[in-house]
């Protein structure tokens, strides 16, 4: 594993950059002898056998436009694309022999349906066929998809996570103190799924539980209640091979153009409007957005992560942060703070493709 006392803390500008080259590099050595198999859901196309009755999970989706985007990514980079709108139809020919070639690569996005390790299917496939997958690994994808599980383990390393109390076979592990605020969220979700705007509450000793146990009807699984954290939202973008980790620098979100979000979150219908902005936090708290920076790093190495993560923080006034996501799929397309990431590193968008073609082949 790479060394964080290398890799990760004080890491510089002109380090970052040099790092992105060697992937870059990499992906320019062999794209003429690769071939790209996506597989993506898609809104409005992708046959969902099983969803849920108040908020679909399709809301993870791509639109078509957004396909379009990122496929014109690796296109535009002269790699070979071959496109899936559904895993079952993949796998049918997959299995029957169907497919013109054998994919050199899988880039997956946004797995169909509900099923708890539907991150993982693609990623098993790939290491038992040996084909190289742009995302993370099965292990990766599983960990990062229950929240309250990385959430002890960071919390247990001396990594700031909001307090957090778990919802499990209709009730707590431990209940949460009364007389304080919470946002309830579902422990195996994206997207903000299961978040509304009653997501975040005070608890009376009685008005919690109820909603965790409405919840966990609702959706069938287990509901987290975690300390709600005003302040700041920021993300941090990985990309992490075998040799090294590059934390590309802290995307901060805004609503309506404000950057300190204070008690506003980002809940279901957010999320499914895009309705947020991006913006450099160096430029709010540089600060703090090293230290962001350097405990992205930190995290990696304890949860062992690969592929490209998403880590996101609450940051509250006085600069105190807490780990309160880690994505394991995050958006590539405008709409996520991949690219505007880049952009903040003077890269233009197309460097995507390069970047996560070549650090899946180191």
């Amino acid at each position: 594993m790479w060394n964080i006392a290398v890799w990760g803390v004080g890491m510089k500008h002109e380090k970052i950059l040099d790092n992105i080259n060697v992937l870059i590099e990499k992906a320019s050595s062999i794209r003429n002898n690769l071939n790209l198999y996506v597989i993506a859901s898609i809104k409005q196309k992708t046959a969902t056998n099983f969803d849920y009755t108040n908020q679909s999970v399709t809301t993870s989706y791509l639109s078509l436009m957004d396909l379009q985007e990122i496929m014109s990514y690796f296109q535009s980079y002269g790699v070979y694309t071959v496109l899936y709108t559904d895993i079952e139809d993949y796998l049918s020919d997959y299995y029957k022999g169907n497919l013109t070639e054998k994919p050199g690569l899988i880039f997956e996005t946004s797995p169909k349906g509900i099923g708890r390790g539907k991150d993982a299917l693609i990623p098993c496939l790939c290491d038992i066929e040996g084909i190289k997958h742009l995302g993370p690994t099965a292990n990766v994808n599983c960990l990062c998809s229950s929240k309250y599980q990385w959430t002890s383990i960071l919390s247990s390393h001396g990594i700031s996570v909001p307090r957090s109390y778990f919802f499990t076979n209709h009730a707590w592990i431990s209940p949460p103190p009364a007389g304080e605020k919470y946002i309830l969220k579902l422990n195996y979700e994206c997207a903000s799924i299961g978040l509304t705007a009653n997501s975040v509450i005070v608890n009376n000793g009685t008005n919690l539980t109820v909603k965790a146990e409405h919840l966990s009807k609702v959706f069938s699984q287990t509901v987290l209640a975690q300390e709600f954290v005003n302040g700041y939202e920021v993300e941090v973008p990985m990309l992490i091979n075998s040799k090294f980790a590059v934390a590309l620098p802290p995307v901060g979100l805004s609503y309506n153009s404000v950057r300190n979000l204070d008690t506003t979150f980002f809940n279901y219908d957010t999320i499914y409007n895009d309705d947020y902005g991006f913006y450099d936090f160096r430029t709010e708290n540089e600060k703090i957005a090293n230290e962001l920076s350097a405990c992205v790093y930190k995290i990696a190495n304890i949860l062992d992560l690969n592929g490209y993560i998403r880590i996101d923080f609450r940051v509250k006034q006085n600069g105190s942060y807490y780990v309160i996501d880690i994505n394991n799929d995050p958006c590539i397309n405008s709409h996520g703070s991949f690219l505007a990431s880049l952009t903040y590193l003077g890269l233009p968008k197309e460097t995507i493709a390069p970047l996560l073609i070549g650090n899946c082949m180191i």
